[in-house]
């Protein structure tokens, strides 16, 4: 799961890069089809003001993915 949160969370900073300049706050809002909607306890490095997990049939499970540093 922290592998795939990692290179999910890269590729979304790479796309948003240029546009980042524009709002002054950015959430990130993952869609879990994998675990089920359980929650994973993983913390990455991220420059993102929120990064969300949710999953499609459990809404209430969502949680945040915290930055590292």
């Amino acid at each position: 799961m922290e592998k795939n949160l990692a290179f999910c969370i890269g590729e979304k900073t790479r796309k948003a890069a240029p546009y980042r300049a524009k709002y002054p706050e950015w959430w990130l809002v993952l869609v879990d089809f994998m675990f089920g909607g359980s929650e994973v306890s993983v913390k990455l490095k991220h420059d993102w003001d929120k990064v969300l997990v949710i999953h499609p049939g459990n809404f209430a499970g969502a949680y945040e993915i915290k930055s590292t540093g």
